[in-house]
């Protein structure tokens, strides 16, 4: 009986070049600025505007900031409302932002004054795919009546709050007091209207950067495992035709 022996070229990957322009890929991922970009953050509105950022009529709904739970019970739990008229003693609106309040199933924006309870204002956003966690940077500028603090996710972040509603103060979220996730995230600011009446949200100045690979950095191990992927086939049909050669 006749035997046949399978010869074919080596395939890619076990080839010395293979190895050389694997290594060569992995050291251009590993090199870290080079193969990443800064992006924006999209989705971090001010308050009180359209999702184009100019600004909405007053006493309208503002969908990008829900307010998902009240102490004074669901009648107050909704889109935000932009308000029609500031509050006495209230800041000044500047061009990018409005102040905005809790719905009441009734005047809505037309009357800032609610019960003494604590209002969550939510919005919500998406982090930018492959974003490094630890490279996000959230900035913005806010006032609220009373004050508020900020969560991210559910979890408080220590030592960012709003804490006048004359003027604005900054704050800054960032690894190192929230914890943020891949894809969706949200951002609270729960307002504490202690004695009752007036009280309100305002947001200005609402960005956000994180750090991305570049579409290119992968492309050199991509290349390689291609190659290696069809250096494999290429082999398996040739021994195949050498098996069913006629004798």
């Amino acid at each position: 009986m006749e035997t046949f022996t399978l010869v074919g070229p080596t395939p890619m990957c076990h080839r010395p070049a293979f190895f050389i322009l694997l290594l060569a890929a992995l050291l251009s991922l590993g090199a870290g600025s080079a193969a990443a970009q800064v992006v924006s953050i999209d989705g971090l509105y001010t308050t009180g505007v359209k999702n184009n950022g100019n600004l909405l009529k007053s006493n309208r709904q503002d969908s990008h900031y829900v307010v998902t739970d009240s102490s004074a019970g669901s009648t107050y739990t909704g889109s935000a409302y932009t308000v029609t008229t500031p509050a006495s003693g209230w800041m000044a609106e500047p061009s990018d932002a409005q102040w905005i309040i809790a719905p009441n199933g009734a005047k809505n924006g037309k009357d800032t004054t609610r019960p003494a309870a604590t209002y969550d204002y939510t919005l919500t956003f998406d982090m930018p795919a492959g974003a490094q966690l630890s490279s996000v940077s959230i900035t913005g500028t806010g006032a609220a009546d009373d004050t508020a603090t900020i969560y991210v996710n559910g979890t408080l972040v220590s030592g960012q709050t709003l804490s006048s509603w004359s003027s604005a103060n900054s704050f800054a979220l960032n690894s190192g007091n929230a914890a943020f996730v891949s894809g969706a995230n949200s951002i609270t600011f729960r307002v504490n209207n202690s004695g009752g009446g007036a009280t309100g949200l305002m947001i200005t100045g609402f960005s956000g950067t994180a750090v991305v690979p570049e579409v290119g950095a992968f492309l050199p191990v991509a290349t390689a495992v291609t190659l290696c992927g069809l250096g494999l086939i290429r082999r398996r049909r040739r021994g195949s035709t050498a098996v069913n050669a006629p004798r």
